[in-house]
């Protein structure tokens, strides 16, 4: 690995570390997930108008249906982000959050794609599940009161 490569990766960790941490300290602010999207977008809109420039016009509906989708997507685990901070401990919310992503993946290939995944690919996920599980808790999540938050 080069070295760029490896500072580039360490700013992006820095970067993704230190909004988490204020995402969790302005997690009673109900407006900042949104503010966050809109800033986003208007910053981002003109970069994304230049990337594409030249291939807009063979982008077809159904990529435009998934651009949008993604977006709104984004949106909902922006929410789910921050009331789960509201709720509970960053070194819990966190993970969970991270772990259940490639979770949905995971289950969403099998699902709605049809993907016959290896052995190696099903222990990788139950290992998730296993993390995500004990991270949380363990069994007493399902036990009610304080631990369900």
């Amino acid at each position: 690995m080069s070295i760029t490569a490896l500072v580039l990766i360490i700013i992006a960790a820095f970067c993704h570390s230190t909004w988490n941490l204020l995402a969790k300290r302005a997690a009673d602010c109900r407006h900042l997930m949104w503010f966050v999207c809109i800033g986003a977008s208007i910053l981002l809109f003109p970069f994304a108008i230049w990337a594409l420039r030249d291939d807009w016009p063979k982008i077809g509906a159904k990529a435009v249906v998934f651009l949008l989708a993604t977006g709104l997507l984004h949106v909902c685990y922006f929410e789910a982000l921050q009331r789960g901070y509201r709720a509970g401990d960053l070194s819990v919310v966190y993970p969970l959050a991270r772990g259940t992503g490639p979770l949905f993946s995971f289950c969403g290939a099998i699902l709605v794609l049809h993907e016959h995944p290896t052995v190696i690919a099903i222990g990788g996920a139950l290992l998730v599940v296993c993390g995500i599980l004990l991270i949380s808790g363990g069994a007493q999540i399902f036990s009610g009161g304080a631990a369900r938050a």
